[in-house]
């Protein structure tokens, strides 16, 4: 997947056993703290989610076309949250 990346960006990465994706570029960065950071993280990313514009370049009409984000939290209430969503994201869904 790395060679798909533009060359000199910085990126996000999620490299899991089911699903691995990459991401980069900044549509949107979401900044949260306080005792309900996830909760209201979770509000703000279903607002976004509704009114999203996704573009796909797959030609796979079974596979879904949405926002994909990147999330980090802290465990201290004080601690800053962010969800970033990248302009561009590569999935790959592994065979089963």
């Amino acid at each position: 997947m790395h060679e798909l990346m533009p060359e000199d960006v910085a990126a996000h990465a999620w490299l899991g056993g089911r699903r691995r994706m990459v991401g980069w570029g900044q549509a949107l960065t979401l900044t949260v703290s306080g005792r309900h950071a996830i909760r209201d993280a979770a509000r703000a990313w279903d607002r976004l989610r509704q009114e999203a514009i996704v573009t796909s370049l797959c030609d796979d009409a079974t596979l879904p076309s949405f926002p994909v984000a990147f999330a980090s939290f802290g465990f201290a209430a004080e601690t800053p949250g962010f969800v970033f969503l990248p302009e561009v994201t590569v999935v790959e869904i592994p065979a089963p």
